[in-house]
C-alpha cells in the first residue's frame, strides 16, 4: 500500500498537505512548519526541526507509550524518533508529526492571511480511519510505505 502525502502550503504557522491512498485523497494534514530555531520560541512549537524531510518511509502499526492506542508510526525518519500519524488540530499538536483531518477554512485564506495557523477538525475520526486501513494491510502481509513530495504553488 503506497500513502502519499503532498505537502502543498508551507505557511509560518504549520505545513498544509494531502493524504492519499493508492492515490485516493483520504484527507488533509497539518505538520509543524519547516523552519528552525527563533521560530520554535516564538510559536511555541515542541521541536526546532521541523517537519521531516521529503522521502519514502515505511509504516507499520505499534502502541504509542504516549497516546496509549496502537497508531502509525514511520521508520526510519533521519534526525526523528516516533513519528506517528495521530489526532491534532494545529502544529502546536506535533513535534514533527502528521496531523490528519479537515481543513477549518479553504487552503487560499491560509495562503492569503500571513498570520493565519493552519487548523484541521474531524482529526481523531481521520486518525481511526487511517489507523484501520494500515492496521488491515499489515495484517494482511502488505508492506505499507508513506512517500513525502512537496506540490506548492
Amino acid at each position: 500500500m503506497l500513502i502519499t502525502l503532498r505537502r502543498t502550503l508551507y505557511t509560518a504557522n504549520g505545513t498544509i498537505g494531502r493524504i492519499d491512498i493508492d492515490g485516493k485523497e483520504i484527507c488533509r494534514s497539518i505538520e509543524p512548519n519547516r523552519g528552525w530555531g527563533t521560530y520554535r520560541e516564538r510559536s511555541g512549537q515542541k521541536s526546532d526541526k521541523g517537519c521531516i524531510p521529503q522521502g519514502w518511509y515505511g509504516v507499520t502499526i505499534s502502541e504509542s507509550p504516549k497516546f496509549g492506542r496502537e497508531l502509525p508510526i514511520l521508520m526510519d525518519v533521519p534526525g526523528f524518533e516516533g513519528i506517528r500519524i495521530h489526532a491534532g488540530n494545529t502544529y502546536k499538536h506535533t513535534a514533527g508529526c502528521i496531523l490528519p483531518g479537515e481543513l477549518c477554512m479553504p487552503e487560499n485564506y491560509y495562503r492569503e492571511k500571513e498570520n493565519a495557523v493552519p487548523t484541521v477538525f474531524e482529526s481523531r475520526k481521520r486518525e481511526g480511519e487511517l489507523t484501520k486501513i494500515i492496521k488491515s494491510a499489515v495484517k494482511k502481509g502488505e508492506y505499507v510505505y508513506i512517500r513525502i513530495t512537496e506540490e506548492t504553488t
